[in-house]
């Protein structure tokens, strides 16, 4: 063990936290508890009704168009074939479609649960104008047609692919020409929670001191630690895996402003937008207690300094155009 991953260990202990199960707040990590594993057909199908459904309502409570002021996403998406790329559970998928009027909603995530959830949950809506087409796949090699898509949008997907300059050319080639792509997602240097430590620590920060590395290994080893009752949430770490990549550790990639700009220069597209959003601007704090965006508005001109903008952004807020 490194001295660096030592004292990354030190730290997170300091402020120990640990995920509690709850079959009525199902989350990602719930497919793999034995209480799901265990369970019979019909009682999976409503735990993962029940996580799509809360997952609906979490953007009816904050809106995806929230990180987009100024546009209208019904006006730009209404009647159109769009895809949610990292669509999880599909509730906020169904959310996005009702809310913007569109023709067709593709969603796309790594494991078949989820698309179960999804297609339940697309599946009883009362709204049948909405056509859903769900499938498991992965950002790097979407199992799209050239030119198939008027508009894709991400919400805190970016940061977990395996390669975001792969999946960025999947999107540009799956968008038809003008069509548009809209992603949000996390800085690496986002000060509270961008590097999903919350199943061990409540230590804010770590990301600042510690590169990707040392965090993922620290959090695999404490939760080795942890014997058979973390089996639920344990890492899925194979050896050899650069530890930044999708297998390894909390699969965050170490994604930055800089090296965003970077990917889409390379990419290239006819238009890129990336949108101000200081921290307390959007998100839920913003939401709860509106006053906070008053601080917001002080942190809003130091993000003209680039240094500045991967720890006073909420979010890395992305508007491509093909």
């Amino acid at each position: 063990m490194t001295f660096k991953v030592k004292i990354a260990k030190i730290l997170m202990n300091f402020l120990p936290s640990k995920p509690i199960y709850d079959i009525t707040y199902p989350r990602s990590e719930t497919i793999n508890h034995k209480e799901f594993i265990n369970a019979d057909e019909e009682q999976k199908r409503k735990i993962l009704f029940e996580m799509a459904r809360r997952n609906y309502f979490e953007d009816q409570k904050k809106p995806f168009d929230h990180y987009f002021p100024g546009y209208s996403l019904r006006k730009l998406l209404s009647g159109k074939k769009v895809l949610d790329l990292g669509c999880w559970c599909g509730g906020k998928s169904v959310s996005y479609a009702e809310r913007w009027s569109v023709k067709s909603m593709y969603g796309i995530d790594v494991n078949e649960y989820f698309i179960k959830a999804a297609v339940l949950f697309s599946s009883n809506r009362k709204n049948k104008n909405i056509k859903y087409n769900f499938t498991v796949g992965f950002g790097e090699a979407l199992p799209y047609e050239h030119n198939t898509f008027d508009a894709i949008f991400s919400w805190d997907t970016f940061e977990h692919v395996k390669s975001v300059k792969e999946t960025i050319k999947e999107c540009k080639r799956t968008l038809k020409p003008g069509g548009m792509l809209f992603s949000v997602f996390p800085s690496y240097y986002y000060p509270f929670g961008g590097q999903h430590l919350s199943f061990i620590t409540r230590m804010p920060c770590l990301n600042w001191f510690f590169d990707s590395k040392t965090l993922n290994i620290g959090y695999h080893e404490i939760i080795e630690s942890r014997g058979e009752e973390a089996y639920w949430y344990k890492s899925k770490v194979k050896e050899g895996d650069d530890w930044k990549k999708l297998q390894g550790g909390i699969g965050i990639n170490g994604t930055t402003f800089r090296e965003f700009r970077s990917i889409i220069e390379e990419v290239g597209f006819s238009k890129a937008y990336i949108l101000p959003a200081p921290l307390l601007s959007v998100g839920g704090m913003s939401i709860r207690h509106p006053i906070v965006k008053h601080i917001s508005k002080v942190l809003k001109p130091l993000l003209i300094i680039e240094l500045l903008q991967d720890y006073l952004s909420h979010r890395i807020v992305s508007i491509l155009v093909v």
